[in-house]
């Protein structure tokens, strides 16, 4: 009777336990099922709105920063203690022009040694020229005495060469952006001075896909720089790149301007304008792209749901963003797209715009 009472209670036991392990599991995979769909099955309420063309009219504005046509670094290629700065900031420089001396007192003193021991060397070589030619001497002496002239010519060379470098010449004719060099300071192979060609000036533009066909080699742009009043001044296109930039889908197109007065400043803000052909297209807010993995995307409704769709982007103007291709004309769209949403979400539409 003892036993059968234990063994009652054991298997009691074992029960309960395996009853509260079912529940534990049960749970558990209900919190899984929740915490995956729990966004689809949510329900995001959005405003939506109808694809429509529009006229991109004919004016596309863009945005870019001056640059010099053409700049160079000055980096002495020894290292050394700069003697003294010939120029200052802003100096109209002409090409070969001296721009800084470094201290060249050791590099003077070698080049002149080296100078002495070849024209001892020459001397040495005239002499046994003779003395051979007179029976005198023997011929090996006179090969041996031009190898060691040869050696001193060399090493002349070097000499001349680490004195030279201690000169920092401008290698263009242009204006002293930057000097960084102090007198009497000790610099390294780095940055000394920055001299940079402003006769013309470059307006570098970073140029979304569906803007590039707008531009052609050659073709005249209006540039206004804004700090100088706006006053409308004439650019070329100089350059497009020919591939996108690494990691996006823009370009680089560079605009050249001249610039007699030297007024205009590297750095200065500048707009492009730029007359184009008058066409239509389809424009959908910014807020309503969503940018992943560089492809843009749109969510088209469909019913009470929501589909995510890629489109190409084109034009970007005043907030508003061409779609090139991926949504026609009629088609019902997510205006500002909620956080959380993903392909099949529900929505409930709170305006139609």
């Amino acid at each position: 009777m003892h036993s059968c009472i234990i063994s009652w209670r054991g298997r009691m036991c074992l029960g309960l336990l395996f009853l509260f392990i079912l529940m534990h599991l049960t749970a558990g995979c209900s919190r899984e099922a929740s915490e995956t769909g729990g966004d689809k099955q949510r329900i995001f309420t959005v405003n939506v709105a109808e694809a429509r063309q529009e006229d991109l009219g004919r004016r596309l504005e863009l945005s870019g920063e001056l640059a010099p046509l053409r700049q160079v670094l000055i980096v002495p290629p020894i290292p050394g203690r700069v003697a003294e700065i010939k120029v200052r900031e802003g100096d109209r420089v002409a090409e070969g022009q001296l721009i800084i001396r470094m201290d060249n007192t050791q590099q003077a003193l070698q080049l002149r040694q080296a100078e002495i021991e070849v024209e001892a060397g020459r001397l040495e070589v005239e002499k046994l020229a003779y003395l051979v030619e007179q029976g005198a001497a023997a011929e090996y002496t006179l090969r041996q005495a031009r190898k060691e002239l040869a050696k001193g010519e060399a090493l002349l060379e070097l000499a001349r060469y680490a004195y030279d470098v201690t000169f920092l010449k401008s290698p263009l004719a242009g204006v002293v952006g930057y000097i960084w060099a102090r007198e009497g300071e000790m610099i390294g192979n780095t940055q000394a001075a920055l001299v940079m060609d402003i006769d013309q000036v470059l307006v570098q533009l970073t140029v979304d896909e569906g803007q590039l066909s707008v531009f052609s080699a050659k073709m005249a742009v209006q540039v206004e720089i804004p700090a100088l009043g706006g006053v409308p001044r004439r650019g070329v296109v100089s350059y497009i790149s020919q591939a996108a930039l690494p990691g996006s889908r823009t370009f680089q197109v560079k605009v050249t301007v001249d610039n007699p007065e030297a007024d205009l400043k590297p750095g200065m803000f500048a707009r492009v304008l730029v007359e184009g052909e008058s066409r239509g297209g389809v424009l959908v807010p910014g807020g309503a792209l969503r940018e992943e993995d560089g492809r843009s995307c749109l969510f088209i409704v469909t019913g009470s749901r929501v589909a995510r769709r890629d489109v190409e982007t084109g034009l970007r103007r005043d907030g508003k963003v061409e779609i090139v291709k991926g949504l026609q004309p009629g088609e019902l769209y997510v205006s500002r797209i909620p956080a959380g949403m993903q392909d099949g979400s529900i929505i409930e539409v709170m305006e139609e715009e």
